[in-house]
């Protein structure tokens, strides 16, 4: 498993959606996605 550093922006449930949630912020460019 890799590491990257990031900052959990959120964690918690998420309207019409099972289970809790974790929103995170990557330090660098990672994932495929830019939030919005």
């Amino acid at each position: 498993m890799e590491k990257h550093p990031a900052t959990v922006c959120y964690f918690g449930l998420v309207d019409n959606h099972s289970g809790e949630w974790i929103g995170i912020e990557w330090w660098n460019q990672q994932g495929k996605h830019n939030g919005t």
